[in-house]
């Protein structure tokens, strides 16, 4: 019992450690002619094809609704990008981003979002806050 208890506790301080190493960062922005803002979270996770994790969530900052993004990017190659699905409370996918960056952090973020439902195209244009 004592040993599993141990295991236990290891498997936890190492999630809470991944959640920790994870970095925090908040952009302000339009998408098409809405104001946002967009907290991004970067990590050390990757994917299946060795790309970065992102995730986060963006909300409209004047109707007040909230969704959730997740997706990769790479920031090592001569031109940097990051694509990111967009999904609702219930975890219907609703967009897709396409973003350009530079630097990493990134400073700020352009490209565009397209709506699953009616393949709708906004410009999407964040800079960074903090």
């Amino acid at each position: 019992m004592k040993k599993f208890l141990t295991v236990c506790l290891t498997l936890l301080l190492m999630c809470c450690y991944a959640t920790a190493k994870a970095e925090k960062h908040v952009y302000k922005g339009k998408v098409g002619p809405y104001p946002v803002t967009v907290t991004l979270n970067f990590g050390d996770e990757t994917d299946e094809d060795g790309f970065s994790v992102v995730t986060g969530s963006y909300t409209y900052d004047k109707a007040g609704n909230t969704l959730f993004l997740r997706g990769n990017y790479n920031y090592v190659c001569r031109c940097p990008w990051m694509n990111l699905k967009e999904y609702t409370k219930s975890g219907k996918m609703s967009a897709e981003w396409s973003l350009d960056f530079t630097g990493f952090p990134p400073k700020t973020l352009s490209g565009s979002m397209t709506v699953s439902h009616n393949g709708k195209e906004y410009n999407v244009s964040l800079r960074k806050v903090r």
